[in-house]
């Protein structure tokens, strides 16, 4: 028989658990719509979160130094931020867009004028000498091939066509959602001086409502921030750094420099060819069109200078970060940029550290268990 005490326990165990489960019915809703409320504006708010992890350790120098102003000190930041990213963003996209469209309409008006008529003319010749055995090697492997049949000038002409049409398509869009770019604009900065100014607070509330243990969350916190100062930083950095470089040498040799030093930063993220897929065809360019010079100074400048940049600055701006393989990085962004868009740039590496710092969590708190099982 049950005594009276023992079943009100029981009843009071059964009640807290309906409870407990009514509230975390309740807070999942709860935060389900708080997800969907800041859906459309996820980007902005990613961004400004990033940034502010990023720029953390500048930004508790610079509170230090005003004797613990957090206010002015996070103002002073935001202002940073706008002048130095912002600002100068906005800028280069305008330009990269101006100058790719000014590119491609003299790319279609040299073809036009009978440009690769001079190709054309060194390509049979190339393919004439070849006649013999490496020909019939060539012909083994390609049946169908026939030097008649290039056509470089429609393959250039249609090249131009497409280019021009997307960067024309793109300034559109971006002159037709000018509203939202500066909401959202506002939103990242907002965002940025709560979280920059409020820092401590924030995650002393995120680590009491976490379930797992203080030093899990210590683990997690550092490896993540150095993570995303590593390798966003770095990354990027290097990136920037390659682009502006590159740049330099495209304007100097009468080519549009901040079209193809954008272009270059993003080519220095694709590994073993990185800026190579861009320099390469640009000095061919200029040799074919009788620019010898310019194309040697272009080849000599890419392989010392900007092909050095990467082996100097990356392990600078990575330095006692936690390191993720360019590969990896390659197909992270790759990935990120299939699924998110433009956006995946960040997403991508966020979620392949995220997946790296849990990992290495995981072996850390099952590291005996983990030793138990290769000794078995």
């Amino acid at each position: 028989m049950v005594s009276y005490r023992r079943y009100a326990s029981m009843k009071k165990g059964r009640y807290r658990t309906s409870a407990g489960a009514v509230l975390l019915f309740c807070l999942a809703a709860g935060f389900f719509g708080v997800a969907c409320l800041l859906w459309p504006y996820r980007h902005p708010v990613l961004l400004g979160l990033l940034l502010a992890m990023a720029c953390h350790p500048l930004h508790q120098y610079m509170e230090r130094s005003l004797g613990g102003r957090k206010t002015i000190a996070a103002s002073i930041s935001t202002l940073v931020l706008v002048l130095v990213v912002v600002v100068p963003a906005f800028l280069i996209t305008g330009a990269v867009i101006s100058q790719g469209i000014m590119f491609f309409q003299t790319l279609q008006a040299w073809v036009v004028g009978g440009g690769p008529a001079r190709i054309e003319g060194w390509l049979a010749a190339f393919f004439t000498g070849l006649q013999g055995a490496w020909m019939d090697k060539i012909v083994y492997f390609y049946p169908d091939f026939d030097i008649r049949s290039l056509d470089i000038q429609g393959v250039l002409l249609k090249t131009a066509s497409s280019g021009l049409r997307f960067l024309v398509r793109q300034g559109g869009v971006l002159a037709g959602n000018l509203g939202v770019l500066l909401l959202h604009f506002f939103l990242m900065l907002l965002v940025f001086f709560v979280a920059i100014r409020n820092h401590q607070a924030i995650l002393s509330l995120l680590f009491h409502l976490s379930p797992l243990s203080g030093s899990q969350e210590r683990r997690i916190f550092e490896r993540l921030g150095l993570l995303v100062r590593s390798v966003f930083v770095g990354t990027f950095m290097t990136s920037l750094a390659q682009g502006l470089a590159g740049g330099a040498a495209f304007f100097m040799v009468g080519l549009p420099g901040v079209f193809w030093g954008a272009m270059m930063a993003f080519a220095s993220l694709i590994p073993v060819v990185g800026t190579a897929l861009i320099w390469v065809p640009a000095v061919i360019w200029l040799w074919v069109t009788g620019e010898t010079v310019k194309a040697l100074g272009l080849l000599a400048w890419c392989l010392v200078v900007v092909g050095s940049l990467d082996n100097i600055l990356r392990p600078l701006f990575m330095r006692g970060g936690a390191q993720m393989n360019g590969v990896l990085v390659f197909f992270a962004i790759l990935g990120g940029l299939q699924l998110f868009g433009l956006a995946g740039l960040l997403y991508g590496p966020l979620i392949f550290g995220m997946a790296s710092v849990f990992l290495y969590i995981y072996q850390v708190e099952f590291a005996g268990f983990l030793r138990y099982q290769d000794r078995s």
